[in-house]
């Protein structure tokens, strides 16, 4: 087996700290017996494709190396997660009930983890003649969460990975407001502490939403009431994994469902 670790791993390593302060001294060797851990480069890939010892390989990271692996993987197995920009859509027929449970849907999966998970919500397509209220609602639940010190268990947001990615974030969310968005709540980052950013009115072409902003925004995009149109922009960036419909429509739905197939 072969483990390799990103620069920027909270699980540590031996270059960084021993894993034993978090797995223990027995099960660290073992790990260790049976797997080669790879952390500065690449140049095992060049070999693996003539190892007969590999039946699987398994990868969770960057589009660049998902193709390197995919180009040499020959007929061997392989299970590439190379992120995502997941739409939480939000059709028109839902009455103010159901849009508060789609509000719901929408600020949890952005900011659950910080965001910092492949299948969180990153881009909120709400047609035009429920955003208003969606919105309304959406805001109130992102200005109720608690954040600050991750190691405080009363609070229910914490940190991203490092200051440096929390930066870009909020470079994002400012050039979205150059080009139009709203920010409607942004207490502020502090270091690697990224608040739930509200931004209304997001460009669908915006950096912030066509590429994977893997922290704790919520960008809604205002679409058109024509279903076709909006999965036009749904499927607009290079990025794919998941998505989720709010409607109870089941035809309207379906529709979507056979869009991303």
């Amino acid at each position: 087996k072969v483990f390799k670790v990103t620069m920027q791993s909270v699980i540590k390593t031996r270059s960084k700290s021993n894993l034993s302060e978090r797995l223990g001294s027995t099960l660290q060797s073992n790990i260790e017996k049976q797997m080669n851990i790879i952390e500065k480069n690449y140049t095992f890939l060049a070999n693996y494709e003539k190892n007969k010892n590999i039946d699987l390989i398994t990868f969770t990271g960057s589009v660049g190396v998902g193709k390197l692996i995919a180009e040499n993987a020959g007929y061997k197995r392989t299970v590439l997660e190379l992120g995502g920009n997941d739409p939480l859509i939000v059709l028109s027929d839902l009455d103010d009930d159901d849009l508060n449970k789609a509000a719901d849907l929408a600020i949890m999966g952005a900011t659950k983890n910080s965001g910092q998970r492949c299948t969180a919500v990153k881009r909120i397509l709400v047609q035009e003649s429920v955003a208003d209220k969606f919105v309304e609602l959406a805001l109130e639940k992102a200005k109720a969460i608690k954040f600050g010190d991750p190691m405080d268990i009363n609070n229910q947001l914490g940190t991203v990975i490092n200051k440096e990615a929390a930066s870009m974030f909020n470079d994002r969310v400012n050039k979205a407001e150059q080009d139009g968005a709203k920010i409607l709540y942004n207490p502020g980052v502090q270091e690697a502490l990224v608040p739930p950013i509200f931004i209304d009115n997001v460009n669908y072409k915006s950096e912030l939403v066509v590429e994977e902003s893997f922290g704790p925004i919520v960008p809604v995009i205002r679409v058109p009431n024509d279903d076709e149109k909006v999965m036009e922009i749904s499927n607009s960036t290079a990025f794919g994994l998941s998505s989720g419909v709010c409607s109870n429509d089941f035809r309207r739905i379906k529709k979507y469902i056979c869009s991303y197939i």
